[in-house]
């Protein structure tokens, strides 16, 4: 399979997994190494009880004092703080995706953070052992869409995965509902 880099996985509607139901991800690498992705559409404030026992490392006051609103970017390093951005912005942790992306992380990012920048910061990333990201897809867990940085930073949360499925041109309860878990 070739390279799923800067393409969206977007959960089918019968996914049981409770992080990734309703979830849409961008896809930061992918190689045989595995893959790694940020769930783009699960904003801090809207985790959960029960799945905040996935955030016992990151301190209540870090949680409750956040200013920029902040995501669960998945259940891997949830300590790790990572901003998805425009390229406009630089530091000695940034790692460009492609001509208009880029990565970085720390708490250095929070301090360069500029007006006019399309960010999004996360806590945690998802992440793909070799080859599980490519069975989960043949089992018909994901569904992928080529990302475009409009959709990543400027389609409301709460509409992310069901505008990302109608850009697919199928009307997705015609989805099989028998799939794995992810």
């Amino acid at each position: 399979m070739n390279s799923l880099k800067n393409h969206l996985l977007i959960s089918v509607p019968h996914m049981n997994d409770n992080i990734f139901r309703n979830s849409v991800i961008y896809i930061c690498e992918h190689n045989l190494e595995g893959a790694m992705g940020l769930i783009i559409n699960k904003p801090m404030n809207d985790i959960s009880i029960n799945d905040q026992k996935y955030m016992h490392h990151i301190s209540s006051n870090q949680f409750d004092n956040l200013k920029i609103k902040s995501y669960f970017g998945g259940p891997i390093l949830l300590e790790k703080i990572i901003a998805l951005h425009t390229n406009e912005l630089k530091t000695k942790t940034t790692v460009r995706l492609n001509n208009k992306i880029s990565i970085s992380n720390g708490e250095e990012i929070i301090r360069n953070m500029k007006e006019n920048l399309s960010y999004k910061l996360f806590y945690g990333h998802s992440g793909w052992s070799p080859q599980q990201l490519e069975k989960e897809i043949e089992n018909g867990d994901w569904l992928l869409q080529y990302s475009k940085p409009d959709f990543l930073f400027n389609i409301s949360d709460e509409r992310i995965w069901e505008v990302a499925t109608k850009s697919l041109g199928i009307n997705i309860v015609d989805i099989s509902n028998i799939s794995g878990r992810a």
